[in-house]
């Protein structure tokens, strides 16, 4: 394999990556907008979610802009600041209603740094091996990367929509309060 060829197929990779970047700043955008409720610790949350994503966004562009460039020290730099700033949900406070989503921002947050990691760390070998590569050489390695990045996307994805779903209930049980009437669920009137 040429090092134009090497080239191409980390080119391919790397833009999965910018996908990832914007994935990462749409996180929880929706159900930020669509709450309408007064509980702040729940926007609060989202608000963090929100500024990590962003971050995390701003470097995975750095990170894109290195391997156009084809600077392995940039490449790291960016990846690894990616890779941190991800690493922040973990240490989020997520409301009990959010556990299952902060379960899923976590795992995501996990597996798109490893991947992250993992794709310097062969770029730099893939570099350092010069023209010498054989075709396949790297082809379980890669395989494995995307089978992280992929990981990654798909709990970023489902933390995003159970964050919306559960954003959706919450305004569904706020409009069923501001119209409920006498003997309601959301009442303590029992006419009838």
């Amino acid at each position: 394999m040429s090092l134009p060829a090497n080239k191409r197929l980390f080119a391919a990779l790397a833009a999965a990556f910018v996908l990832c970047a914007a994935l990462v700043s749409g996180c929880a955008a929706k159900a930020q907008s669509d709450q309408k409720t007064d509980a702040q610790i729940n926007r609060a949350y989202v608000s963090s979610v929100n500024s990590i994503a962003a971050e995390a966004a701003e470097d995975l562009s750095g990170f894109s802009a290195a391997i156009g460039a084809g600077d392995v020290a940039s490449m790291k730099l960016s990846a690894d600041a990616a890779a941190a700033d991800l690493a922040k949900i973990e240490s989020l406070e997520a409301p009990e209603a959010f556990a299952e989503v902060q379960a899923e921002y976590v795992e995501g947050a996990r597996d798109m740094g490893d991947a992250l990691k993992q794709y310097v760390d062969l770029y730099t070998k893939v570099q350092s091996a010069g023209d010498d590569i054989e075709s396949g050489a790297y082809d379980s390695e890669i395989a494995e990367i995307q089978k992280l990045y992929d990981s990654g996307i798909e709990h970023l994805s489902e933390a995003d929509n159970k964050l919306a779903t559960l954003a959706g209930a919450s305004d569904e049980a706020a409009d069923a309060k501001t119209n409920a009437g006498p003997g309601s669920i959301f009442t303590n009137d029992k006419t009838e």
